[in-house]
């Protein structure tokens, strides 16, 4: 579901990945950013960064948005590095 928690910036690197952020709700606990899109391309990197796969809501959750953000930039440096070589 969409977050009203997210970050301008999250939302941003996300958009240029293709995909989106938003919440993703646990069945008990608190809501979690997450992930959502075709991503299995991607999916050891987003694992490194403590990206976990919910296979019945088919996104990536992470622990907070730093983490997300951070495996964002990590994969949008990746796709310019591998379109400059």
């Amino acid at each position: 579901m969409p977050s009203t928690r997210a970050t301008d910036r999250a939302q941003r690197l996300a958009a240029q990945l293709g995909c989106a952020v938003g919440d993703f709700m646990e069945p008990y606990g608190l809501p979690k950013p997450a992930i959502l899109g075709s991503l299995s391309s991607v999916a050891i990197t987003l694992k490194e960064f403590g990206g976990r796969w919910d296979r019945t809501e088919r996104v990536y959750f992470f622990a907070n948005w730093a983490l997300l953000e951070a495996a964002l930039q990590h994969l949008l440096e990746q796709r310019e590095h591998s379109s400059s070589t």
